[in-house]
């Protein structure tokens, strides 16, 4: 499944790739300021959507957009629904809860996708060779037009297995984050993704809480589903249904990319 995710990031990323195209233009009609504008904002789209988990991040901000406003809207809205008298909370406490976990979700969502990069430019130091391979000629070359790729960086070692001389080693970066000045595209093999995933997903402790987190919204949504079918004016196909439809999606979401990724 992580081949079908790196396709998906590959499209995501032509926008980037189509402002870097212009900004091209742009600086063979001497615009520079316009260039660059162009130049940087491509660049920042395609860093982001060739770091693994780009696509989670994506599906979780609009999940907690959608998510945000539905129960935004059901506690503004002008309908009487109320729950019964005996429940665990009322209408407007859960859709208060549903906003916050919209945004700890987004805040998630940014904390876990840069926890696994850290955790793969740590195997890159420690065993670049094993880790990044080259990438043939002819997409080394559009690459380099279009500005390489956050995946393209390397440490001094993957020299090495680019095959450049000693003088080259001794001048490329230490650091994963610092673009590759000699052309040569390196991409980081899908197995080192899918560990960097697994280790991150089993030792890190953000990710425990969250994980547990998400359990006790599933059992809020759960209990807010019985309490708008037994409450008065209350309705599932209204705002305070959509609201706990989409609050299931804090716990799935995640649970889904596990399943696929591990």
């Amino acid at each position: 499944m992580i081949y079908i995710f790196q396709g998906c990031q590959s499209i995501c990323s032509l926008p980037g790739m189509a402002c870097q195209g212009c900004a091209s233009i742009l600086g063979n009609m001497k615009c520079n300021i316009c260039r660059n504008a162009c130049q940087a904002c491509g660049s920042c789209v395609v860093g982001f959507h060739t770091k693994p988990l780009s696509s989670y991040v994506i599906v979780s901000f609009l999940l907690s957009g959608v998510c945000g406003y539905t129960a935004y809207s059901a506690s503004t809205s002008d309908n009487d629904c109320t729950f019964k008298d005996d429940a665990m909370f009322t209408k407007k406490n859960f859709c208060y809860i549903m906003l916050a976990t919209a945004v700890v979700n987004v805040v998630f969502a940014v904390y876990f996708q840069t926890k696994v990069w850290q955790q793969i430019k740590e195997t890159i130091k420690q065993d670049a060779g094993n880790v990044l391979e080259v990438e043939g000629e002819s997409t080394l070359s559009k690459a380099t037009k279009q500005g390489g790729g956050l995946l393209g960086k390397g440490l001094a070692a993957a020299g090495t297995v680019a095959g450049r001389p000693q003088a080259a080693q001794e001048e490329a970066p230490q650091n994963a984050d610092v673009e590759e000045a000699s052309g040569e595209k390196l991409k980081i093999q899908a197995p080192t993704v899918q560990e960097a995933f697994k280790e991150t997903f089993k030792t890190d402790f953000g990710v425990l809480i969250f994980f547990l987190a998400s359990l006790g919204i599933v059992f809020l949504c759960y209990q807010a589903k019985g309490f708008v079918a037994t409450g008065t004016g209350c309705s599932d196909k209204e705002m305070e249904g959509w609201s706990y439809y989409t609050g299931f999606g804090f716990f799935t979401v995640p649970f889904i990319y596990t399943l696929m990724w591990y």
